[in-house]
């Protein structure tokens, strides 16, 4: 399972490489790929509350309510 992970990052990372590691420094850097970050780890975090929120709702169904193919 890890080769399914692995394998693209190091491709993505030697072909990103492969004008330099300054011109990789560069891109890292650059304001586009921060936002692009930024953009991730703020749609990760909603989506981490909307699951938190709502799964915790569903929980509280499961255990609270009788309902059909509930056997206990």
């Amino acid at each position: 399972m890890s080769i399914l992970v692995i394998l693209p990052l190091a491709a993505v990372l030697l072909t990103s490489m492969s004008n330099g590691f300054a011109e990789f420094v560069d891109t890292i850097t650059s304001p586009a790929v921060a936002a692009s970050i930024r953009l991730t780890v703020t749609m990760a975090a909603a989506a981490t509350a909307v699951n938190m929120v709502l799964g915790t709702l569903v929980a509280w169904v499961l255990v609270r309510d009788r309902f059909v193919g509930r056997h206990c």
